[in-house]
């Protein structure tokens, strides 16, 4: 009842920290739970996080969703949405869990800025050669804690065996920071409840 997390960053642009580490703290444990189950989402954006009014996050639409043998499987189809995919999917290589890490990342960096990170390049194929051969997007270490830079940097690998997986992510410092933050410092839950209870008095 609070839409997704594409409509959150539609409505309000760049979101705080916290509201960031709430978010994907709970999409980390879901992508873990996915790779216990041997699935690979292969569909990770921001229109795919969905939220509720009691700060709760879900991970969405598995109609892509790809099983694979063990947790050392590998994948081989090209499906989902392209611009999030990892560069190994885009080449056609075979791929695993680390390319949901790639999507997440890609994820987080347009919560921190408030727009797709590859924006700025023209249509599909210029998306799709900027991700193979452009440096990965990275935020702005003058802007945003160091912490957070590092965070996307971590997910952001072009080789996918370089990317953690959700389970040692759950352990990186931004999410240990902000990823269950006390009720004075933030809750996701009242913020959501406000963001969204201005939008529909508006519409009253």
């Amino acid at each position: 009842d609070a839409g997704s997390l594409g409509d959150l960053v539609q409505r309000i642009g760049p979101l705080p920290k916290e509201c960031i580490g709430t978010i994907f703290k709970q999409t980390l444990l879901a992508l873990d739970e996915l790779k216990e189950r041997h699935l690979v989402h292969r569909d990770v954006k921001p229109q795919n996080i969905l939220l509720n009014l009691r700060g709760e996050c879900k991970v969405s639409d598995f109609g892509c969703v790809a099983e694979l043998q063990d947790s050392f499987g590998k994948c081989g189809t090209f499906v989902g949405t392209v611009p999030y995919m990892s560069p190994e999917r885009i080449n056609g290589e075979e791929y695993s869990y680390a390319s949901d890490i790639w999507s997440l990342g890609l994820t987080l960096v347009e919560c921190a800025v408030g727009h797709f990170p590859y924006a700025r390049f023209a249509g599909y194929w210029g998306i799709l050669q900027a991700v193979l051969n452009q440096p990965s997007p990275s935020l702005d270490s003058s802007r945003f804690p160091a912490d957070l830079v590092d965070f996307a940097d971590c997910c952001l690998k072009k080789l996918p065996e370089a990317r953690p997986s959700a389970r040692s992510l759950l352990r990186h410092d931004f999410i240990i920071r902000f990823g269950d933050p006390g009720p004075s410092e933030f809750s996701l839950a009242p913020f959501l409840q406000h963001t969204w209870g201005d939008a529909r008095e508006r519409h009253v």
